[in-house]
């Protein structure tokens, strides 16, 4: 019985669990195209609901987060990539800042942060004449393929509408 009261529960438990991840970028760039990024994931939610879990009993709760060790250590190879520095003070929540020298190091630090399932590099920044142009990779259409969104009317729907979120 207490199997099947488990299993129940983790049903809606991985509906919840789909809106505990924010991911942010801040980019500051200088005139010469050179500049700062700071990429954030913040699991805290997940935290707290972890937390929650282990209250309850439960004892199978076990920390779940991005590791993004290793690509700190990746991001420290790319030339024109430096000052790479990984903050994990506060807890589910990791900061990785850098300093890159143009928008070709830059986009190679990003396919290292955010690789999509195709393997192939993509550029995120452009000069287009005096112009840089954030092109956008799908990336976060494709993190969030196969979680399940309730609309306005509480209908459920696969992927997620980022209209509707907006």
């Amino acid at each position: 019985m207490a199997a099947t009261r488990s299993r129940l529960f983790a049903l809606p438990l991985l509906a919840l669990l789909s809106g505990c991840l924010t991911i942010e970028e801040h980019y500051t760039f200088k005139k010469d195209g050179s500049g700062t990024m700071e990429y954030v994931v913040d699991m805290s939610e997940l935290g707290a609901v972890m937390k929650d879990l282990e209250d309850l009993g439960d004892g199978n709760a076990k920390e779940t987060t991005m590791d993004l060790t290793g690509e700190t250590e990746a991001l420290k190879a790319i030339p024109g990539i430096s000052k790479v520095k990984l903050n994990t003070k506060k807890d589910w929540v990791q900061r990785i800042g850098f300093k890159f020298k143009d928008v070709v190091a830059l986009n190679k630090a990003l396919n290292q942060l955010m690789k999509d399932s195709t393997g192939v590099e993509k550029e995120f920044f452009r000069w287009e004449g005096p112009v840089l142009v954030r092109v956008n990779n799908d990336h976060a259409r494709q993190l969030g393929q196969g979680m399940t969104v309730s609309d306005e009317s509480g209908e459920e729907s696969e992927g997620m509408d980022m209209g509707a979120m907006l």
